[in-house]
């Protein structure tokens, strides 16, 4: 749902702010449901994210889930994703009445002044009555916070925390920060405005603060993601498994299995105008060497690791190097909690690794 009140300047997602052109989006989407590429499929999660799903009208968001909720498996997993600014108590009646058991909120920091640093239009108010709307809804609560913005602190990173904890969240989501290419955070960055932690001490505040939320009975799962037991999100865990899922909207990425075997990436067009014409979505079919890297980036973001030791097997040069941070048997490839914040460089390595490797040539 790629609607936005304003864009933040991290975001680098397909977006656009206001909600205009809504009334289109849901109409191409609703005829897209009525054709999923599995015609006998049945969903066993669903995951409305955006953008900000809550600017749609409650009329609207009653609407997309009644398309969806017709193909759920009995006790599907379905999640909306609400900013703190634009979710009402007619958003949580729809959500309730049709099921829907997962709010996602984003958060990303409680400090007002930084939030207003980063264009993202949350304030004190609307975090206040969102608290106390959410208290009463029956579903699952999970809170999104960023770690490393510029302007934080450590101490500052504990405090949201902290904060986010007194919202009895069941899940909480706990990102580094990631400067992506051609945002307005990114353009700060390269003049030198931007006044980011370094990669060291975000990584510090990183794990610092997974402690705390593991002391508080939310242990991680995966490497931005802490839940109670029992409360990890199925849809991720699902999508780390690299299972088929299919994406909707623009620049939204499905992951099917092909006809005469493999699979493939099918990426929807990024501009909602063209989406909306209806442009043929990107296919790309993976090799074996493309799926094997996709397996050990997916398999690695959880704490359980990617299934399968012919994948440590194939990598002796990166674990050597990676010696006690990077844990392999005969059936798990796994990082240690301390290498987490580095599973990109530890990537690098293997990505490079596997290149060289003759079973791919």
């Amino acid at each position: 749902m790629p609607f936005c009140r304003a864009r933040c300047s991290w975001c680098a997602f397909a977006s656009e702010v206001g909600a205009a052109r809504a009334p289109q989006w849901l109409e191409r989407i609703t005829r897209q449901l009525d054709d999923p590429p599995a015609p006998d499929g049945r969903w066993a999660s669903v995951y409305v994210g955006g953008g900000t799903p809550t600017l749609l009208e409650p009329r609207q968001l009653d609407q997309l889930l009644t398309a969806v909720a017709p193909r759920l498996v009995p006790g599907a997993e379905v999640t909306v994703e609400a900013n703190p600014e634009s979710l009402t108590a007619e958003h949580l009646a729809v959500l309730t009445r049709w099921g829907v058991n997962r709010l996602s909120l984003g958060i990303q920091s409680f400090n007002e002044d930084l939030l207003a640093r980063h264009g993202r239009p949350t304030r004190r108010t609307h975090l206040d009555a969102a608290k106390e709307l959410v208290a009463r809804w029956p579903g699952q609560l999970s809170l999104d916070l960023i770690c490393g913005l510029g302007g934080q602190t450590g101490e500052g990173q504990l405090r949201d925390l902290e904060e986010a904890l007194a919202w009895r969240p069941d899940h909480l989501s706990w990102y580094s920060l990631t400067v992506e290419a051609g945002t307005p955070l990114d353009k700060a960055v390269k003049a030198g405005t931007a006044g980011l932690p370094s990669e060291d001490e975000a990584a510090r505040w990183w794990l610092e603060g997974a402690r705390f939320l593991e002391s508080a009975g939310l242990p991680a799962y995966e490497v931005s993601n802490f839940g109670r037991p029992g409360a990890e999100s199925e849809h991720n865990r699902r999508y780390w498994a690299l299972e088929p899922w299919w994406g909707l909207g623009p620049s939204s990425v499905s992951f099917l299995p092909r006809a005469g075997g493999g699979f493939e990436y099918r990426t929807e067009a990024v501009g909602l105008g063209e989406w909306l014409a209806g442009a043929a979505p990107q296919v790309e079919v993976l090799s074996a060497l493309e799926l094997a890297k996709d397996r050990l980036l997916v398999g690695l973001r959880q704490t359980s690791g990617a299934a399968g030791g012919l994948l440590a097997d194939l990598l002796p040069q990166t674990l050597a190097r990676w010696r006690g941070r990077a844990l392999a048997d005969e059936d798990r490839l796994m990082l240690s909690p301390e290498a987490f914040p580095f599973l990109d460089a530890f990537l690098r390595d293997a990505f490079a690794e596997l290149d060289g490797r003759p079973e791919f040539r």
